[in-house]
Order: structure tokens, then C-alpha cells, then sequence
């Protein structure tokens, strides 16, 4: 208290802390398989536009995930290290095209040596920390056309080490470890997708493009033709062992 003054009043959560906090409350029921699928996709819509402009976004689909082995090796690995759910993070990964995106909803995105070849900070599997960040490496060079992100619980070591173009990291690396907004992952048990928005990109010319390493990832990328995704309802992945 105060000479002479009234008691302080309590100061209120940062944003920051508030964000980590539901992070946490999310991701125990996400792990726990309890949060249901209209839950996880109003989340997924709610953080998506958080960064990505409403008026440019027709047509998004949010499917739910649950697949049990991403799961439970993701959990693993967490409780080794002494499942601390406050290291737990919500991070974006963009698909290179439909069938892409198909592949990483049954198998989990891939971090293997061979998978990305010219990554900006390494070779290994990539996510962002906001949907627009993870939407700008498209391949469009600006224009319009049908997208696959993934919104991702990861879960990044407590020290992060710089990222280098061209090589392999022997952890996880990031575009800046103190404040990161791009993680490259060598440890595809570190990522579990828990839902897949498909959307149409409607480009108005009234934001300038941001400038990514899409371009020069172009040759990585397949260049199937992208169609329409059909709304589908929450999938559930098969047994069996994980393509790493």
C-alpha cells in the first residue's frame, strides 16, 4: 500500500502471458484428445485472422485433427523433457499444394534431411508463428488461388540455435532465437497438426506483397495444380507406423 494512498490495483495479464496461458489450457485438451472438433476449428479461425486480412479469404474450411500417433510421440517427447506445458507453442505451416496438404494430414509434416533442400535456416521442416507469415511463402508470386495451412502445436527446445541456409541443424533453429518467428525442425516428433484450413486467396492489390524465401523455394515445391478442397469432417488418422 501506498503512503498516504490508496492500495494499488493489480496489474493485469500482458497479452503475452495471456496467450501463453490459453496456449496451455488448449493444448492439455488437445493432447488429452478432449477438446472437441467445432472448438479446435473455431480457434484455428479465430487465430487465422488475427494476422490474415478478412476481405481477402473466400471459402475457408477448418478440419479438425486427431491423429493418435502424432500425438502420442509428440507427448513423449514433452514428458522427457519434463512436461512443462508453457513451452508448448501454436505455430503455422503452409502446404505446397493439395496433395501436399493430404499427405501431411495423415503423415505429419516432414523434417528429414532430403524433404527441403534451400530452406533459409536450415534443412529441415518449417513453421511460422503467425498464419500470414506461413501464407506469404506461397509459390503465387501474388496471385490468387486455393491454399492449405496447418495450425501446429510445437514444441521447441529451451535453447534455440541460429539458423544457416544450407545445412543441417543438429536441433531445432530459428530466424532469431530470442524472438522467433520462423522455426526450422529436424524432429518432425517436436510438431503435432491439429487442424488443416483450406481457403481461396482473393488478392485486392491494396497490400504490398511481403518479400519470403517462396520464390526461391519454388524448385522444392510440387507443382500439381491446385483444386478445391471439399469440407470434410474431422479426420482421424489409420495405425501404423509414421513415414519420417
Amino acid at each position: 500500500q501506498q503512503q498516504g494512498g490508496a492500495a494499488k490495483a493489480p496489474r493485469s495479464p500482458s497479452p503475452e502471458r495471456k496467450a501463453k496461458a490459453s496456449a496451455c489450457s488448449l493444448a492439455l485438451r488437445l493432447l488429452a484428445g478432449t477438446a472437441e472438433a467445432e472448438l479446435i476449428g473455431g480457434l484455428a479461425e479465430k487465430m487465422f485472422f488475427e494476422s490474415m486480412p478478412i476481405d481477402n479469404v473466400q471459402d475457408l474450411r477448418c478440419e479438425a485433427l486427431d491423429d493418435a500417433r502424432s500425438r502420442g510421440a509428440f507427448m513423449r517427447v514433452l514428458a522427457e523433457e519434463g512436461g512443462d506445458l508453457s513451452r508448448i507453442r501454436m505455430a503455422w505451416h503452409l502446404a505446397g499444394s493439395s496433395a501436399a496438404a493430404t499427405a501431411i494430414a495423415t503423415d505429419g509434416i516432414r523434417c528429414d534431411d532430403g524433404h527441403c533442400s534451400c530452406g533459409r535456416y536450415g534443412r529441415g521442416g518449417y513453421v511460422a508463428t503467425s498464419a500470414a507469415k506461413a501464407h506469404a511463402y506461397s509459390d503465387s508470386d501474388g496471385n490468387g488461388g486455393e491454399r492449405h495451412l496447418f495450425l501446429v502445436l510445437i514444441l521447441p527446445e529451451e535453447e534455440l540455435i541460429k539458423g544457416e541456409r544450407g545445412t543441417r541443424p543438429k536441433s531445432t533453429a530459428a530466424d532469431l532465437p530470442s524472438h522467433p518467428t520462423e522455426y526450422c525442425f529436424v524432429n518432425p516428433a517436436r510438431l503435432h497438426c491439429v487442424c488443416r484450413l483450406d481457403y481461396s486467396w482473393v488478392p485486392t492489390g491494396r497490400r504490398p506483397k511481403v518479400a519470403t524465401a517462396g520464390g526461391h523455394c519454388r524448385a522444392w515445391r510440387s507443382q500439381l495444380q491446385r483444386q478445391p478442397s471439399p469440407v470434410r469432417s474431422p479426420r482421424r488418422a489409420p495405425t501404423g507406423e509414421r513415414h519420417e
